[in-house]
């Protein structure tokens, strides 16, 4: 009945215009929604739109004894335990009908709800966002973008950081952004790193490399040895010359 702009009110056949909150019940299989409608409250927006003041006013020749449906009393109301407006305003889907008693219980089967999490929000922080749109707005303003909204709201505000809003492939993309950030930085501390482990290697003695290195021998001028392996040593262990001297090399920072 949507296309007619109908909303189900859950009892028997009793439903409700979505516009102007006429209700209509006791439907026979030959009755035109169009055509009862337009003869039960011709004032309706949804009806002067769609079918036009003509078909309206044609329908209208006929007389208020010609209906085939009822017009559901403010009794009728009563007994279904709905209020037009609670109907119309609240307590329908963006979609025109209620929700299912298992929407009711879980909010996120909903459309809206499952179209963020299949694009990977994490269930808890839908329903956060639901549960701010349901008390805010009620059930008619249940759409993905609200939620989407809300998310992004709660998000700007701290009460809940990107980690936590979706599903571990976006987290990825997340660390990766961050880490395409802090890339440069890293390469310039590991080229440091590398720097200083290079020039730690080279004060080491190549004799023992334990000790650094100290003494530098001559003719040569080779600085290879520590003052505890250079007394040991008749040539130079990097030229092969013969060290006829040498002398004690201090370094300062």
């Amino acid at each position: 009945m949507n296309v007619y702009n109908y909303i189900y009110l859950g009892n028997e056949d009793h439903v409700r215009c979505f516009d102007c909150g006429i209700g209509l019940r006791s439907w026979e299989p030959e009755d035109d929604p169009m055509v009862e409608h337009a003869r039960s409250s011709p004032s309706c927006r949804f009806i002067i739109e769609r079918k036009g003041q003509e078909f309206i006013d044609a329908n209208n020749l006929l007389g208020h004894s010609e209906f085939n449906t009822t017009i559901l009393n403010p009794d009728d109301v009563e007994n279904e335990n709905i209020t037009s407006q609670s109907v119309i305003e609240k307590d329908v889907l963006p979609c025109g009908r209620p929700p299912t008693a298992a929407e009711r219980k879980n909010p996120l089967l909903t459309n809206a709800a499952q179209a963020l999490v299949e694009y990977r929000y994490l269930p808890k922080t839908v329903k956060t966002a639901i549960d701010i749109v349901l008390k805010e707005k009620g059930w008619r303003e249940l759409t993905s973008s609200n939620l989407l909204s809300t998310i992004f709201n709660l998000s700007n505000n701290g009460q809940v950081n990107d980690c936590d809003t979706m599903q571990p492939f976006l987290q990825d993309k997340i660390l990766i952004n961050k880490w395409k950030r802090l890339e440069p930085i890293l390469d310039i501390k590991q080229k440091i790193l590398h720097e200083n482990r290079e020039m730690k290697e080279r004060m080491l003695c190549k004799i023992c490399c334990e000790n650094i290195v100290c003494i530098a021998f001559l003719p040569c001028g080779h600085l290879i040895s520590c003052s505890q392996c250079a007394p040991s040593l008749g040539n130079c262990p990097v030229c092969r010359t013969e060290v006829k001297g040498s002398f004690r090399v201090s370094f300062t920072v």
